[in-house]
């Protein structure tokens, strides 16, 4: 009889632990810094849907950045500004913004693009995204 309990309180408590690291490995998360005069890719995330951007400028120019989600297809990247999903966002303030939504799963970098191109951006970015 105690065994069985032993057991039983084992069992769920595993199945327990397997399910959160499921959960939490389901969403991936990456920060970095950026400081550009005209732009920058980010890594490449493999994702299934959309990707949460928020950026943190410490920097300004004088025009918005814009963010476009690229696609990788077997010949390359798509161009910057053909993205398959792209918004402006403003270089002074603290912005959040997503992008995809609808995108077929696959691998995907961000293109931050200063159209300042004279005075350089400088922040912080933190790209949260679900796993393909």
């Amino acid at each position: 009889m105690r065994l069985k309990r032993t057991m039983s309180v084992l069992f769920f408590c595993t199945i327990f632990m397997l399910t959160s690291i499921t959960v939490f490995a389901a969403t991936k998360s990456r920060s970095s810094t950026y400081s550009i005069y005209h732009g920058v890719y980010s890594t490449n995330m493999s994702m299934k849907d959309k990707v949460i951007v928020k950026l943190t400028p410490s920097q300004c120019s004088k025009s918005n950045l814009g963010l476009y989600l690229e696609k990788k297809y077997f010949w390359g990247w798509r161009s910057p500004g053909v993205g398959t999903n792209s918004k402006d966002v403003s270089s002074k303030y603290n912005s959040t913004t997503t992008l995809g939504g609808g995108v077929p799963s696959g691998t995907y970098p961000v293109y931050i693009r200063n159209w300042d191109g004279v005075n350089q951006a400088k922040g912080k970015v933190v790209f949260t995204w679900t796993k393909s």
